[in-house]
């Protein structure tokens, strides 16, 4: 069940990274699908995250972007951050947010190399979001586990 968790987590992944890519945006029901699923999901007992972490999952991840959007972050970023969080509880919620912006970085250095983008452009941030919350979703408990600075995620 987890892997058919994944799977549509990958598809609703894919779906919103590329209206982000084409227009800039992310739309309303790739979230409202997502989250639907995963709260069935979690309440039938076929998640391995808890209902407990994955409401802290949603909290976190949305308030810590709805403070970054303050700041220029976008507000379906905050959505999309807040649904994750349902999908892959507290712990690795912090990992996704971690690994969205070393890739984000990543990409941003990348454009800014190709001089495809200025330094006040908006670069979209749901692709490196989906790719950080894949490498979570597949290798989270390995990568907490590995590293003794992760202790309190354990």
């Amino acid at each position: 069940m987890l892997l058919f968790r994944n799977i549509v987590l990958a598809l609703l992944l894919v779906w919103v990274s590329y209206t982000d890519l084409k227009r800039r945006e992310i739309d309303n029901e790739p979230l409202i699908i997502g989250l639907t699923f995963v709260v069935l999901f979690t309440l039938c007992g076929f998640n391995d995250v808890s209902v407990r972490s994955s409401i802290l999952g949603f909290l976190i991840g949305g308030v810590i972007f709805l403070i970054l959007s303050f700041f220029g972050m976008g507000g379906g970023d905050v959505k999309l951050m807040a649904m994750i969080g349902f999908f892959v509880g507290w712990k690795h919620i912090l990992l996704v947010m971690y690994g969205s912006f070393l890739i984000g970085a990543l990409i941003g250095v990348i454009y800014l190399i190709a001089k495809k983008k200025g330094l006040k452009e908006h670069i979209p941030f749901a692709p490196a979001i989906a790719c950080a919350t894949m490498i979570v979703a597949f290798f989270g408990t390995r990568i907490i586990n590995s590293y003794d600075f992760l202790w309190i995620l354990r």
